[in-house]
């Protein structure tokens, strides 16, 4: 999914607890902070979550 979405005018906004490979802007925190996750989606029009997907 990640590569096809930005062929259809989207940008992406990743968030990982690790770094993301080939992402140098994603934000790298983990969900269970009250701040990060709150930051991380301020101005963005949906979210995926996708955490448990292979």
């Amino acid at each position: 999914m990640r590569p096809l979405l930005p062929e259809y005018g989207y940008t992406l906004r990743l968030f990982d607890v690790r770094p993301v490979e080939g992402a140098p802007d994603a934000v790298t925190a983990d969900l269970a902070g009250p701040v990060a996750p709150r930051e991380a989606v301020r101005g963005v029009d949906a979210v995926l979550h996708r955490a448990a997907s292979p």
